[in-house]
């Protein structure tokens, strides 16, 4: 995903970001990792039939931190420099 935006942010691009799938008979294994930009992502999660769970880390560069607070805080839980992400139905 090449120079992503968002709505929810006046920063713009927020960043560039790769996800990579390994697909097995058992489901999907899922990779996120920021190639560049102020919005670091990165985390990993499976999908199987009828089940998905996500975890990860958000952060900002510190330049971009205070604009971007807003967005991290959608995004999930304080965590250190960042926010948690943990998405599961």
């Amino acid at each position: 995903m090449e120079s992503l935006t968002s709505r929810l942010s006046p920063v713009t691009p927020l960043g560039s970001y790769e996800v990579r799938a390994v697909v097995s008979r058992l489901g999907t294994h899922l990779t996120l990792t920021t190639r560049q930009g102020p919005l670091q992502l990165r985390g990993e999660g499976e999908q199987g039939p009828g089940k998905f769970h996500f975890t990860g880390q958000a952060s900002a560069d510190p330049e971009q931190r205070f604009v971007l607070a807003g967005l991290l805080s959608i995004l999930g839980k304080p965590e250190g420099e960042g926010v948690r992400l943990d998405y599961a139905p």
